[in-house]
């Protein structure tokens, strides 16, 4: 079984790997103005979408806190070739939160 900073790191070497490759030049530039039209470009593939709706959810910004929700938004961020995401949810995987980390199966650091 891999530490959950081997699997962190494996996660975001992954990613930025093939991050160039999947996600167009002008997608990473894009911005969605709401949730609403990043949730429309998220399940489109729009990588930086996914990853601007879960800065959203995870500070609050014109939607409720969901830190679940958050973490799979840069997980599928990450997943449409948006590095950055993939840095986030690697954070995640990394530094653990207890609150929302047993539901969503990652390790929940002390």
């Amino acid at each position: 079984m891999l530490v959950p900073r081997c699997a962190a790191a494996l996660l975001l070497l992954a990613c930025a790997s093939c991050a160039a490759e999947r996600q167009p030049p002008s997608a990473s530039l894009q911005r969605c103005a709401d949730p609403a039209s990043c949730e429309l470009d998220c399940a489109i593939g729009v990588g930086a979408s996914c990853r601007q709706l879960a800065h959203q959810h995870e500070l609050g910004i014109q939607t409720q806190i969901d830190l679940r929700k958050a973490i799979r938004l840069y997980q599928r961020g990450c997943g449409a070739g948006d590095t950055q995401s993939c840095v986030s949810a690697a954070n995640y995987l990394r530094n653990g939160v207890p609150a929302v980390a047993e539901p969503l199966g990652l390790p929940a650091f002390k």
